[in-house]
């Protein structure tokens, strides 16, 4: 990595997520469909209003920054949604089984969101942008608030 310094690193981490939550929000429809109706539905459903709802937060705090909203995802979120894809091109049809797989890729997809938010938290109070810090804390928040229904 090239040397950065605290404001660099934060962006490039914002960037990151940013381009992450970009690509769960498009993917989250597909695991809701493969889901069986009922519950596991209606979370997952939550979870893609939670995305959107992040990826307004992240631009509120672009716009703050007075940067573009633009980024890419990292590997790390690529691997874990190539993961739940396998789970549904894998199923005939939804099941149990189906269900069971895709709690598991969704928990893994959350808590890749909540030490993101963590650590922009951690980062944006490290550089000294309280303002910063709150918007990203309250998302973290309602985050880990929300990961009960998984």
């Amino acid at each position: 990595m090239k040397d950065l310094n605290l404001q660099q690193l934060f962006l490039e981490q914002l960037k990151d997520f940013y381009g992450a939550e970009i690509q769960i929000a498009a993917f989250l429809p597909e695991m809701v469909i493969a889901s069986t109706p009922g519950k596991l539905r209606t979370v997952l459903s939550g979870h893609l209003q939670m995305t959107q709802n992040q990826l307004s937060l992240l631009e509120k705090v672009f716009k703050n920054l007075n940067e573009n909203p633009r980024g890419s995802a990292g590997p790390a979120v690529k691997g874990l949604l190539e993961e739940g894809k396998k789970v549904i091109t894998g199923a005939s049809e939804p099941n149990h089984v189906t269900d069971t797989a895709l709690i598991i890729a969704a928990r893994k997809v959350h808590h890749y969101e909540m030490a993101s938010f963590g650590s922009l938290v951690a980062l944006a109070g490290e550089i000294g942008d309280k303002e910063v810090a709150d918007l990203l804390g309250s998302a973290e928040s309602h985050s880990a608030l929300s990961a009960a229904g998984l």
